[in-house]
């Protein structure tokens, strides 16, 4: 037993004992407000790297930056939810009976489809819906992964870096606007939070 006299030690720490995860700072979670930040920053800096790459002070944002192949399929696609409220069916097309498009595969695009009816609130304008929402994918997607990696624990830098290089992968430029739903790929970085 030590008197108030000797020396007390100062380090809590051994080389026998363990350090354990939560007082080591880089393994902590961030806080819910921080996380947030982080995931703003990152979402906006995602997109301005986006809008230089497809250099958006040159274009008209009313037209849909592509219009060839599936892209038209899916401009038509949000045309029909802009004015019908559906993207399954569409009176205007198809004459004598419309478009029906009821055996027309969807896979998990219900909350995209839905967004983007969302976006038709704000603007009727299909070629302003198609490239906001293509634009804002990059700025999703790169929040979902950098939020993953955070909760994954690694630190802030290292989560960036890695959310935006997988942001900005080749699948999102060759899908782009002609696989709008799939270029905005947010969801798959979710996938790894759940346990196996």
């Amino acid at each position: 037993m030590l008197t108030d006299t000797e020396a007390r030690p100062t380090s809590t720490a051994t080389a026998a004992e363990p350090v354990t995860p939560s007082s080591s700072p880089h393994s902590a979670r961030p806080s819910a407000r921080r996380l947030l930040l982080e995931v703003v920053v990152v979402g906006i800096v995602a997109m301005a790297i986006a809008a230089w790459l497809y250099q958006l002070w040159k274009r008209t944002l009313s037209v849909p930056l592509e219009n060839v192949y599936d892209a038209r399929q899916v401009s038509a696609s949000i045309k029909s939810i802009i004015e019908h409220g559906l993207f399954s069916s569409n009176t205007s097309l198809g004459a004598p009976f419309g478009r029906d498009r009821f055996d027309w595969p969807v896979a998990g695009e219900l909350l995209q489809r839905t967004t983007i009816w969302a976006m038709s609130a704000v603007t009727g304008r299909f070629g302003v819906i198609v490239n906001a929402y293509f634009f804002l994918g990059f700025a999703l997607v790169a929040a979902a992964a950098h939020a993953v990696l955070r909760m994954l624990r690694f630190s802030t830098l290292v989560a960036a870096a890695g959310a935006l290089l997988y942001t900005f992968l080749p699948y999102h430029f060759f899908h782009a606007e002609g696989h709008l739903l799939r270029a905005a790929y947010f969801s798959t970085p979710v996938v790894f939070t759940f346990p196996s």
